[in-house]
């Protein structure tokens, strides 16, 4: 296709009319002799088969008698058609009974090396003969078969002869083909080199006042008006392209100093943005000590005080009833609340370190039913004392997959505890299915359910929503965050659907482990 494209106009209009025409021919050619071809072995597929019936019909007789004489005289019929090769009877038990063979065919075939079943009927064609088999019959029951053999020797001859026709016919179309395209190419090349030399004396002096001479009114004739329309348009386009050029270099000024303060202000929020990172980090951390002390002191008070002290108040005063239950509910507050501030610190670290990309993940290939079986388990304490029914589905034949096991068990953990919060009664179920060359894992619940314009916020850091039933935000709004975040650099997708019911449904992916592109075990961020 290179060389044909850098041809010129004249030789690839010479080119594709000799293609196109012997193209044609040869298509036609091909079609007659293959028609002819087909035509002549039918016909003689006809007469050997009308002559193999009437030679069978005549050789019951004799192989009903066991006269093999009279076989072979009825046989020796076959020699009056030349191109009959030979005949040849074979009694029931496959022995011969009686033959006519040429005088350049061997005369005795044993049955065996026919490869034909006895008194089976059909045709048989290889590259140099035709035959037919039949079977012999006397009233009515077979007791023989009749093998003829016809060469094709007249096939191949007609077959050549009209070959040699058809390349005859295909020489004299050559011949005029190229006669006809060289005529055609003159009439047809002269516009257009006339135009392309103009084109090339623009070009090489500048002189957008030469115009191409124009050669009737065809469609190279309209390409040189236009063409001249076209160099007028380009004298009008340059005064209005150098005006431009001014106008666009203003323009490119104005955008680089537009884009220098878009570049210093990118910097200054990544700076903030970092800067708050290192401040949650550093604050986090200077917390979380204290605040660890603070919650091992209080739940250590709140137990000493219901073991030691409350014991000894009286409860028939009812001032100190009610100061005893007061405290007891303070020192209970003080410790659920010192573990919600344990829980967002550590959720503020572990987005720093997803953000820092200083996590390291253990990638290994893991059964997914057994770390939901895990994560159920773990949860299973929130259940206690409330109407929820918790189950797990898992369908048949599902593949391992490669994932850091307790980064996926964080997010089931996190998915089952939302469920088991904000489901009054009812129940959480936990699925796993497999979609392609994922497998899918998803969390239901019957409880309060997401409205639409939510499910695309709750994934939001510090998006709190609230408990509807209390009207109180529950939890720290990072969690989901955490899982979109761990379920992404495993290479999948989380979101949430309503459910078909009442109550919402979760769901994330995890590629399947010969799907996930790398082999190394564990690798950071």
């Amino acid at each position: 296709m290179c060389f044909f494209r850098d041809l010129s106009i004249g030789r690839k209009l010479l080119l594709v009319i000799m293609f196109t025409s012997m193209t044609a021919v040869i298509l036609a050619s091909t079609t007659l002799l293959l028609n002819d071809y087909l035509s002549f072995r039918k016909g003689m597929e006809r007469d050997l088969d009308v002559i193999s019936r009437i030679i069978a019909g005549n050789l019951n007789a004799a192989l009903y008698f066991q006269d093999a004489g009279a076989a072979e005289e009825t046989l020796s019929a076959l020699a009056n058609n030349p191109r009959i090769r030979g005949g040849w009877l074979y009694a029931a038990n496959g022995s011969l009974f009686a033959a006519y063979a040429r005088g350049d065919v061997e005369q005795v075939k044993g049955f065996a090396r026919l490869g034909i079943p006895m008194f089976g009927e059909g045709m048989r064609l290889d590259g140099h003969s035709m035959a037919r088999y039949l079977p012999v019959h006397v009233e009515g029951e077979p007791v023989g078969t009749l093998y003829v053999e016809s060469d094709l020797q007249e096939l191949d001859n007609r077959l050549h002869a009209n070959l040699g026709l058809a390349f005859l016919v295909c020489v004299a179309a050559a011949i005029v083909a190229f006669a006809l395209s060289t005529v055609f190419k003159r009439i047809m090349i002269t516009p257009a080199a006339a135009l392309a030399e103009t084109a090339r004396r623009i070009s090489r002096d500048r002189d957008y006042t030469a115009r191409a001479q124009q050669y009737g009114g065809d469609e190279l004739g309209q390409l040189a008006h236009t063409f001249n329309e076209m160099l007028d348009e380009v004298q009008r386009r340059d005064e209005a392209l150098a005006r431009y050029s001014r106008d666009l270099e203003q323009e490119v000024a104005e955008r680089s100093k537009i884009q220098q303060q878009l570049q210093m202000a990118k910097d200054s929020a990544e700076e903030s943005n970092r800067m708050k990172s290192e401040f949650l980090s550093m604050v986090s951390h200077e917390l979380r000590t204290p605040l660890t002390s603070v919650r091992g002191y209080a739940k250590l008070s709140h137990k000493r005080l219901r073991r030691y002290v409350f014991p000894l108040v009286p409860n028939s005063d009812p001032k100190l009833a009610k100061i005893k239950r007061q405290l007891d509910e303070n020192m209970q507050i003080i410790v659920s609340e010192s573990e919600r501030l344990t829980f967002l610190i550590n959720d503020v670290l572990d987005l720093n370190k997803l953000d820092a990309g200083a996590v390291d993940w253990s990638m290994e290939p893991y059964d997914v039913a057994e770390i939901v079986e895990h994560a159920l388990n773990v949860c299973g304490n929130l259940f206690d004392g409330k109407p929820i029914e918790s189950s797990m589905l898992v369908t048949n034949g599902i593949p391992r997959v490669r994932c850091d096991r307790n980064r996926i068990l964080q997010v089931l953990i996190n998915l089952v505890s939302n469920a088991a919060k904000f489901t009054p009664a009812g129940e959480v179920t936990v699925r796993v299915e497999r979609n392609a060359d994922t497998v899918v894992v998803s969390v239901s619940d019957t409880g309060i359910g997401i409205q639409p314009e939510h499910r695309e916020a709750i994934f939001e850091r510090f998006r709190q929503l609230g408990d509807t039933l209390t009207d109180r935000p529950a939890g720290t709004g990072l969690g989901l965050a955490i899982c979109r975040e761990i379920v992404e650099v495993h290479g999948g997708r989380i979101w949430v659907e309503p459910h078909s019911s009442q109550g919402s449904v979760f769901f994330f992916t995890l590629p399947i482990a010969g799907s996930v592109a790398g082999s190394q075990n564990t690798r950071m961020l």
